[in-house]
């Protein structure tokens, strides 16, 4: 239900589109995760396009579901050249060809939506952590994986910072978030590990 809550416009869209995941399925993960990061803030821009003066783009590629990736989204978001000459680049791999008003729109629209994706993650972090240890006393490392994590400009500080904001600066300064590379497969190592130990 919190994730609903959440929900943006395109967020909504998006869920009842897939089919896979189904609609009302994985509803953090569609709002978070690499995979749909670059989607939404593609719907985003349209829907601006249709309701402001910017993103008059009818006809680019931009009007193709899934045309922009995490990966451009990321490009954009880091962009501190000139002129934005490296998103303008990225538009024009789209067909698209922007003002400089329009890239800087662009850029800050990337950088709210990884912002936004951060901070839905250091509250599931928060959340989770709290279930296992309700007022943090205990130290805990969270190993951390996935692209956006490892590759969006700034994630990383602004998922402690988030935690650091719901739980506290003392109580976050327990909460070690490590980026493990296949943290899936570690993690899956370490039950099994406990699991054997337990056996009698």
């Amino acid at each position: 239900m919190a994730s609903e809550a959440m929900a943006a416009p395109w967020d909504r869209a998006l869920d009842r589109e897939l089919a896979d995941p189904a609609p009302g399925a994985q509803r953090f993960e569609k709002m978070a995760a690499g995979g749909y990061l670059g989607e939404i803030l593609r719907r985003a821009i349209v829907d601006l396009g249709r309701s402001t003066p910017l993103f008059r783009w009818a006809g680019s590629a931009m009007d193709t579901p899934w045309s922009l990736d995490t990966v451009r989204l990321s490009a954009v978001a880091e962009d501190e050249s000139e002129d934005l000459s490296r998103t303008d680049e990225i538009l024009r791999t789209l067909g698209v060809v922007s003002t400089p008003e329009e890239r800087l729109a662009v850029r800050e629209l990337a950088r709210a939506v990884g912002g936004r994706a951060a901070r839905l993650v250091a509250a599931g972090l928060y959340g989770t952590l709290t279930f296992i240890d309700p007022d943090l006393h205990g130290e805990h490392t969270v190993a951390v994986d996935g692209g956006v994590y490892g590759g969006y400009p700034g994630f990383a500080e602004r998922v402690r910072d988030g935690v650091r904001e719901l739980a506290g600066a003392e109580r976050a300064g327990r909460v070690r978030l490590a980026y493990v590379k296949d943290s899936t497969s570690a993690g899956a190592a370490v039950i099994a590990a406990v699991a054997a130990r337990r056996q009698p």
